[in-house]
Parts: C-alpha cells; sequence; structure tokens
C-alpha cells in the first residue's frame, strides 16, 4: 500500500508544481503579479488537481469520497481562529517591543480608521470591530480560497505521508512542500520583499510549524473547514495589524511580524506543545485507502 500511496503523491506533486511555476515564471517574465494576476490563482491548484485524481482513478466526487469535506460543527471551527489571532498578535507584540519605530503613531492609526467604511466614530471600537470581522467573516466569505490550499496539502498529502513515514518525519516534509510550493510567490515578491532566498528560508521555518497546527485542528475537529479558516484568519488578522497598527516601511520582514523570525518563534512554540498533546492521542492512526481506478 505504501508504494501505491507514494505514487498517488507524485501525481498530486508534479501537475501541482508544474501549473504553479509555470504560472508564476509568466508572472515573473511580465514582470509581477499585477502584469500577469492569473498566477495568484494558483492558490486554488492543490485542492482542483486533489478533486482531478479522485474523479479520474476512482470515478467519483471528492465530496462523496473523502468523509472529512463534509461540514462538521464542533468547538474548533471557533478554538482555530482564535488561538491564530492570538499568536499573531503575540507575534506583532513581540515585534513592537524588539523594533518600535515599525508601530504607527495614534495620529496615523486614527487616520486609518476613519478612512475605513466600518468606521464607528471610534477609533479603538472600530479596530476591534475590523479584527472581528477579519478574524470570523472574512475567512467565511473566503473560505474557497484558502481550501484550495487546505484540500491539497492538509487533507491530501499529509495523510498519505503519515501513513507513509513516522509522524514527525511527515509533519517536517509536508511543511517543507508546502513552503517550496510558494517559492515562485516570494521569489516575486509576497511576505518577504526583497528577500527572494531568505525568504524562502524563512518560509519554510514559518510553514513547518505552521503546518504542525494546522494539521492537529484537522485532526481534531475532523473537518477541513476548520484549517482552512485558520489560515483565512492567519492572513486576514496579519493584514489588519499591517493597515491599520504598523508600518509595513519600517518592518523588517525577515524578522518581524507574522512570517518573520519572532512569529517562527511563537508558531514553534505553539507548534511543540501541540505536538506532545498529539503524542497523546494514542489511538489515532491515519488509515488511507489508495485511490485504484475503477
Amino acid at each position: 500500500m505504501a508504494k501505491e500511496l507514494k505514487k498517488e503523491i507524485i501525481q498530486f506533486l508534479i501537475p501541482v508544481f508544474v501549473i504553479t511555476y509555470g504560472l508564476g515564471a509568466i508572472a515573473y517574465e511580465k514582470g509581477g503579479f499585477h502584469q500577469f494576476p492569473v498566477a495568484l490563482y494558483t492558490v486554488y491548484v492543490p485542492g482542483l488537481t486533489v478533486f482531478i485524481l479522485y474523479a479520474c482513478r476512482k470515478r467519483t466526487l471528492l465530496w462523496n469520497s473523502f468523509s472529512k469535506l463534509q461540514i462538521r460543527f464542533n468547538r474548533y471551527w471557533i478554538l482555530g481562529p482564535v488561538l491564530v489571532f492570538l499568536l499573531v498578535s503575540c507575534s506583532f507584540s513581540l515585534s513592537v517591543l524588539v523594533y518600535p519605530e515599525m508601530r504607527k503613531s495614534l495620529q496615523a492609526i486614527q487616520i486609518e480608521t476613519q478612512h475605513t467604511t466600518l468606521f464607528t466614530g471610534n477609533t479603538a471600537s472600530t479596530i476591534c470591530l475590523v479584527f472581528f470581522i477579519n478574524l470570523f467573516l472574512a475567512p467565511m466569505l473566503n473560505i474557497f480560497l484558502f481550501l484550495g490550499e487546505e484540500i491539497g496539502w492538509r487533507g491530501f498529502l499529509l495523510p498519505r505521508l503519515m501513513c507513509i513515514y513516522p509522524q514527525a518525519t511527515a509533519l517536517i516534509v509536508g511543511g517543507f512542500i508546502w513552503a517550496i510550493w510558494q517559492a515562485i510567490g516570494i521569489l516575486l515578491g509576497l511576505k518577504y520583499p526583497g528577500q527572494p532566498i531568505a525568504g524562502n528560508i524563512m518560509m519554510v521555518l514559518f510553514c513547518v510549524p505552521t503546518g504542525i497546527i494546522l494539521q492537529y485542528f484537522y485532526v481534531r475537529s475532523r473537518c477541513i473547514f476548520v484549517p482552512a479558516l485558520m489560515h483565512g484568519a492567519l492572513t486576514w488578522t496579519t493584514n489588519t495589524f499591517t493597515h491599520f497598527l504598523v508600518d509595513t516601511s519600517k518592518m523588517p520582514s525577515l524578522w518581524a511580524g507574522s512570517y518573520g523570525l519572532i512569529g517562527v518563534l511563537v508558531m514553534t512554540i505553539a507548534a511543540s506543545w501541540i505536538y506532545i498533546r498529539w503524542q497523546s492521542l494514542s489511538s489515532f492512526t491515519y488509515k488511507i485507502q489508495p485511490l485504484k481506478s475503477a
């Protein structure tokens, strides 16, 4: 069975990387994502590839075969995004302590809040409202954007890796693959502008612990929507900090914020604690059946 699962992993990774890097190369040649925005839609490629694999090899829809794609409401729908908010907040708070110059002035924050359509008449209440919306509502409204990645990485790849390799090895390998899939985006200036090499190294360091956290919540919730919401909460909460509270021109992207070294350390501490808890789930094992052609 391990041989068949490895074959499926290869069948998944080849088109995902070829399409993503191919579109990324076109964007790079044209001068960036703003000249070729189609490349931004590669976030859907992992999920769509899984759908195609199920349709071609098992001759059935993913929704019917992949039980964890079905909606299962439980407490992790709330706990997951809240944990992400706490980790991102901790990352930026520590970053401001180390780099106080990156914090916006109160006047600049007031100007930003007054320009938003959600302005309530009070700066503090407006920021709280924006955080609430970007923590819970924005990820839900953009759920398919994040499902595109989570179906592929957390739902398809990691369970198969964990059936083949020891748990720790599978989680590290899965995080590494997730990171290098994003390499073309880093080269084009995402997350670490002007730092293509160091940025990709940092992305690996970020994706491994973050992948562990997302995978754990996927296991506990038994629903792929939960890590997708957490992924969305990570993106939108980070954007809220960088838009309203932080001067990104004074923020060293390699060291500060969610994706910098400080954020990596925060995620690593959280992932280590979660991994220890995961080890206590002695009854948990993945049981993946290969997709045999009909």
